[in-house]
């Protein structure tokens, strides 16, 4: 294995801007300075308040949604894990699937802990990789990026997630709740009851709903309306399919009800966000 950096650097988020990567070719280790918001990461949801950080699997699909008061600042590292000596060194990583890179060349294969699932975890557990995240930061932020130095500072970063990753891996996602995400995700333009996700889960309604609460700080509600704006939002930003549709396609049918909540949640109007969305991109 030959771990590199590929890049580092802080963003301030604007509320009003929607920042969605469909492919990030990296593991990346991503963390909150100041504010909060969420990310939403191969379609589950991460609230990530100032002091916590996330794991993010190799070719994870992310989109971030800061809070409209309190606005985060956030930092990442991407690590590609295994790069080979010999290839040109990279000026950046690739984050949509439009631009992939070749896989034979730049894999994940390299750290299983660390590339085939979400972690989380905050940074009083883990005193060591912040003080390292935040030098290799200001290091990026140099401008210059000498390979030798790209390569230790990588090799450094995965020892580091190595020790971290041990506390982590309990509060990882379980399989049962995977498999009712994944069972909601593929169901949301029709009607989802607590009955159906427990049955889902071979669990009982309770259970499920203590998963979500662990696992997500989320009533199953709470994140079946989060999935549904998700969706609807990714809609509206890639297809010209009329509102009214894009709400059918959530399992709202009362297009009124479906702006009332899709403003109540992005602040902005279905219509409104097709344009702002549309201009980013």
């Amino acid at each position: 294995m030959h771990p590199i950096i590929g890049y580092a650097n802080e963003h301030q988020a604007n509320p009003r801007a929607f920042i969605r990567y469909s492919r990030v070719q990296s593991v990346m280790l991503l963390w909150c300075k100041a504010g909060r918001g969420r990310v939403t990461v191969n379609g589950v949801n991460y609230p990530l308040p100032s002091g916590s950080f996330l794991v993010l699997p190799w070719n994870h699909a992310i989109s971030y949604h800061p809070d409209i008061e309190e606005p985060f600042l956030v930092a990442g590292v991407h690590l590609v894990p295994d790069y080979p000596p010999g290839q040109p060194l990279p000026l950046s990583v690739v984050h949509d699937a439009a631009d992939l890179a070749d896989e034979a060349a730049l894999h994940g294969a390299g750290m299983p802990p660390l590339c085939t699932t979400t972690l989380q975890g905050t940074w009083a557990d883990a005193p060591q990789l912040h003080l390292l995240a935040d030098y290799i930061v200001a290091w990026s932020q140099r401008g210059q990026r000498p390979e030798g130095m790209a390569r230790r500072l990588g090799e450094l970063l995965v020892e580091e997630l190595r020790l971290a990753v041990d506390g982590m891996r309990a509060e990882a996602i379980p399989p049962r709740l995977e498999r009712v995400l994944a069972y909601a995700r593929q169901h949301l333009a029709e009607r989802i009851t607590l009955a159906e996700l427990a049955e889902e889960a071979r669990s009982s309604r309770s259970t499920v709903t203590r998963l979500f609460a662990r696992h997500l700080q989320r009533s199953p509600t709470q994140w079946l309306l989060e999935a549904r704006m998700e969706r609807a939002a990714h809609l509206l930003s890639t297809t010209g399919s009329p509102i009214g549709q894009v709400g059918r396609q959530v399992g709202i049918d009362d297009p009124y009800y479906f702006s009332r909540l899709f403003h109540r949640y992005y602040t902005l109007t279905p219509t409104a966000y097709r344009q702002q969305s549309s201009l980013i991109r």
